[in-house]
């Protein structure tokens, strides 16, 4: 009998996984006959390898599974329903609050000597054009004193990370803003700044992130900032809430039945505004002209309909159209006001779109899209203020690529 049950699950089994194979197989027979047709009539010089087609087709039907995200779905409903609180090997983790966190095992901070000093180099060069650098310091989700995770989490000492590099910014002489600070100044924490689905903080945050950014450049900085008292009022801006709209990015690690879709709000402003903007990602160019809402909003991903778990319909994203490698910003409204520009990850993108009012030109450049050169574009820009900005998790190497090579420089100086 017991014999009989394991062959009869085993075959109940096996008849699954063909059956659903098939139907993947029926569900993209047209794409796939496209795809393997086009690689063997094309021209056989130049191109990819067996190995690499077979790849490329596998990942492609892993994409297109039927019932691809029902099935993931259940998965992750499966491990709420067994207490788990870490997926994919602790990569993403829930704290007690019921936040997602991206995380990793060490022992201690990461050595930041080395981009610290690179820093210090561009401080150099750009104060022989003229101008002025800071670094801004987003915060990072995890809150000291607040987050708490289960016994046997990891934890990746960002926060340890980020005091020691600007400890370092300050011996170098180089200036800097630490929103962390302005946070715990104002009593602000993680649990309301924060998305639960997602590392980066919120539209509302972001926005009283460009409000203290601008305060403070005028203050310290002799930055003129245009109308800056009716520019930073929020009650002069339009906020859109679209309800239960967001899924971010460790959302989509886990699934909707694991954790939950929540609200994101949309920002911008009742006065008029006039910018042509110009976006460049390897050989993708896109430019758009207008006020606030045609030319610094990417609807279709607002209001795209890809679902929550495509990456096209990341909300955040709906600011300046997310990561192109390089943009910029031409304020028609203000011809003479100075130009910025940002050094950056995304967690800064909604405050510089923001931000981009109070300047004549905004270009923002990410390291990780654009293939370019950093220092060409410091020594070349005619900036009159430059703002270099990563969060925490992101003081890494590959982050500072710029200025690495100066001769009779320690790299580990500082």
């Amino acid at each position: 009998m017991k014999l009989n049950k394991k062959f009869i699950t085993s075959i109940t089994f096996f008849l699954a996984l063909f059956g659903l194979a098939a139907i993947n197989i029926s569900e993209n027979y047209d794409e796939f006959d496209e795809s393997l047709t086009g690689y063997f009539s094309s021209n056989p010089v130049g191109r990819t390898s067996l190995t690499d087609y077979v790849a490329q087709v596998n990942d492609f039907m892993n994409e297109n599974v039927p019932f691809r995200y029902e099935f993931f779905d259940a998965y992750g409903y499966i491990q709420k329903l067994m207490f788990k609180k870490e997926f994919n090997n602790f990569t993403v983790v829930e704290a007690e609050n019921g936040q997602l966190f991206y995380t990793y095992f060490t022992t201690g901070p990461n050595s930041t000597s080395k981009i610290a000093s690179r820093m210090s180099r561009l401080a150099e060069a750009a104060e022989k054009t003229g101008a002025q650098t800071l670094y801004l310091m987003t915060p990072d989700k995890f809150e000291p004193g607040v987050t708490t995770f289960e016994v046997g989490m990891p934890y990746n000492y960002a926060n340890e990370t980020a005091d020691q590099f600007l400890s370092q910014m300050d011996a170098y002489g180089v200036n800097t803003i630490d929103f962390r600070q302005l946070m715990a100044e104002e009593d602000m924490h993680s649990t309301d700044a924060f998305y639960n689905t997602d590392h980066h903080w919120k539209i509302e945050t972001a926005f009283w992130a460009f409000t203290e950014l601008a305060k403070i450049l005028e203050s310290d900085y002799q930055y003129d900032f245009k109308n800056i008292d009716y520019a930073t009022n929020l009650e002069n801006y339009n906020k859109l809430v679209y309800e239960d709209a967001y899924l971010g990015s460790m959302g989509r690690s886990v699934g909707q039945l694991y954790t939950s879709p929540e609200d994101i709000s949309i920002i911008y402003p009742k006065f008029e505004t006039n910018y042509f903007v110009y976006q460049q990602s390897g050989d993708v160019e896109e430019t758009k002209e207008g006020p606030f809402e045609e030319s610094m909003l990417s609807k279709e991903i607002l209001l795209g309909n890809d679902g929550k778990y495509a990456a096209t319909s990341d909300k955040y994203f709906t600011y300046l159209n997310g990561n192109p490698g390089i943009e910029q910003i031409q304020n028609f409204d203000n011809p003479d006001g100075p130009k910025v520009l940002f050094i950056k990850d995304s967690l800064i993108v909604p405050v510089a779109a923001f931000f981009a009012y109070g300047a004549s030109q905004t270009t923002l450049v990410d390291r990780r899209y654009f293939e370019g050169n950093i220092e060409d574009i410091v020594a070349e820009g005619d900036y009159d203020y430059i703002f270099v900005t990563y969060s925490p998790l992101n003081l890494t190497e590959e982050f500072f690529p710029f200025y690495d090579n100066t001769e009779g420089v320690n790299d580990d100086a500082g």
